[in-house]
């Protein structure tokens, strides 16, 4: 029986490796890559907010920053 193959990709070392998946273990693969893409896909928004998070915590220690008197 032929058709079209499933393959996984991932970068080693600065190039694409390709892995061929068996029809077999196809729907497990699918499952593990989306899994995998959600999982990306929430770390990022984790590193925009802390982004955005350290920029208002620095913005609030500005604001609370006192000098001190100068000397006469």
């Amino acid at each position: 029986m032929h058709g079209p193959a499933l393959y996984t990709s991932r970068r080693v070392d600065g190039k694409t490796r390709h892995d061929y998946v068996p029809r077999r273990k196809g729907d497990l693969a699918k499952a593990l890559v989306g899994r995998h893409t959600k999982l990306y896909r929430a770390r990022a928004q984790i590193q925009k907010l802390n982004q955005e998070l350290n920029g208002i915590l620095d913005q609030i220690v500005e604001c609370r920053r006192v000098g001190f008197p100068e000397s006469k």
